[in-house]
């Protein structure tokens, strides 16, 4: 289901699958969309496992949690 959802699914780590797949489908973390390549209609996204974590990125994390508790 991971490999449908991102382009890079093969490089989340068997521990970490269960956890990204919870946290795309409380729609907490989308990650990060695809340039379209010419002839590609529909858009593709990349999760970024190794990626760092920036400020911004925990911000939208964080209001995007608070959102779901009725907090903001």
């Amino acid at each position: 289901a991971l490999a449908k959802s991102f382009v890079d699914a093969g490089s989340v780590d068997y521990y970490a699958v269960s956890y990204v797949l919870a946290i795309t489908k409380a729609k907490i973390m989308n990650g990060s969309p695809n340039p379209l390549e010419e002839g590609q209609k529909k858009v593709t996204y990349s999760f970024n496992p190794k990626a760092n974590l920036s400020r911004a990125d925990m911000a939208i994390i964080a209001y995007n949690i608070m959102s779901k508790l009725k907090k903001i």
